[in-house]
């Protein structure tokens, strides 16, 4: 347990639905532990908790208090929302009992909607940070969980925490009441800040493997800069797409240009962004990438879609770090500028600095003080 975690108080319980050692529910857990780290460099005391599967069990993360139970999912069809044991509620109760107020990051999800009940039961405050996984949904199944349980239960919440605009508008559309407050997600400065010692640049995509990440674009663009001598790698945990991803590269014959990696661990992500040259993450609707937060930390440039959530401030950046990922001819040309002016030291410095004014967690802490003060002593 870290030296630094005062175990004799709980001011803040962190609630997630999963964590695990390959990033398998991305980016709410590296926001909790960003948050939570930040808050006890402040002299707050947090605790995170979740549900954790049996072969990829979370590595403890120094600073932190964390703890998980090992869940399995009650429904094939929906793993991750069904992921539970019943030793949640065992461990939740105590933990909640020992809180001044509880932040769930909450999805429609078995375990939110358990964490916000005993919550609600031992009458403590909680938020709900929804991350922009509660969305609009027309499917009657989704309808019915959405009246009797998302939407009782996001109506105690004394906030509910969302990335943008669009996510609010959302949240809205559910009918609730709580107050919804914008609040972006901010990444501390990472010590792994090297240039790449290799003449040979690294194009990289490091992001769970599915659909909805546009991971063929990531291949297709390869594809099409074979001549270019680049190196593409492909990094995160199978979310369905890894067997169409190793049949695409071996199809277009690109083995000896693309490779596979496999999953990084948290600790891992940022060490391997600052050795490679140019983050590529062509996925439609992004709200708000922790994996581009995280380069952009190391100094590594980025590439994203368009209709990112946060591609108004990565513009603002640089220009050529957003394009039409449908447009691969684009991507290839910004792709080929971006390299070309990151290659020194002093440009990916600049980045660093930039990222820090932009997305600081200092000044995210500031702004989640200001809802969740009023609970702590």
């Amino acid at each position: 347990m870290p030296a630094a975690v005062d175990t004799s108080r709980l001011n803040i319980l962190h609630v997630l639905t999963l964590n695990g050692r390959n990033g398998e529910y991305g980016g709410p857990v590296r926001v909790a532990r960003e948050l939570c780290l930040e808050l006890n460099s402040r002299g707050q005391s947090t605790h995170i908790f979740s549900g954790a599967i049996e072969e990829s069990q979370p590595i403890e993360k120094a600073g932190l208090l964390e703890s998980f139970v090992i869940v399995k999912p009650v429904s094939r069809r929906y793993s991750v929302s069904s992921y539970w044991n019943w030793k949640v509620i065992r461990s939740l109760t105590h933990l909640i009992n020992r809180s001044e107020i509880v932040h769930i990051h909450f999805a429609r999800d078995l375990i939110s909607f358990v964490a916000a009940t005993l919550t609600i039961l031992a009458k403590k405050p909680f938020v709900a940070q929804t991350h922009g996984m509660v969305i609009p949904d027309e499917r009657r199944f989704t309808k019915i969980i959405d009246f009797f349980l998302t939407k009782p239960l996001i109506n105690r919440a004394h906030a509910i925490l969302v990335l943008n605009k669009i996510e609010q508008k959302n949240i809205m559309a559910l009918g609730v009441k709580s107050e919804i407050i914008i609040l972006s997600n901010g990444i501390s400065l990472s010590n792994s800040r090297e240039k790449p010692n290799s003449k040979t640049k690294t194009v990289l995509f490091c992001s769970r493997l599915d659909r909805r990440k546009g991971i063929e674009k990531f291949i297709q663009l390869a594809d099409i800069s074979k001549e270019l001598g680049l190196k593409f790698e492909i990094y995160g945990p199978d979310g369905g797409e890894l067997d169409s991803i190793i049949d695409q590269i071996r199809e277009k014959k690109l083995d000896k240009i693309i490779e596979y990696r496999g999953s990084l661990s948290i600790d891992q992500v940022q060490e391997v962004l600052a050795k490679s040259d140019l983050l590529i993450l062509p996925s439609k609707d992004e709200p708000f990438p922790m994996i581009v937060l995280e380069s952009l930390a190391v100094g590594t440039p980025v590439m994203i879609d368009q209709s990112c959530g946060i591609g108004t401030s990565i513009s603002s950046i640089d220009k050529n770090f957003v394009v039409n990922s449908s447009d691969l001819s684009e991507m290839k040309v910004k792709m080929r500028e971006i390299l070309l002016k990151y290659r020194e030291r002093d440009a990916r410095k600049k980045l660093v600095d930039i990222a820090d004014k932009i997305f600081s967690i200092r000044d995210v802490c500031d702004e989640y003080l200001k809802v969740v003060g009023i609970f702590l002593k």
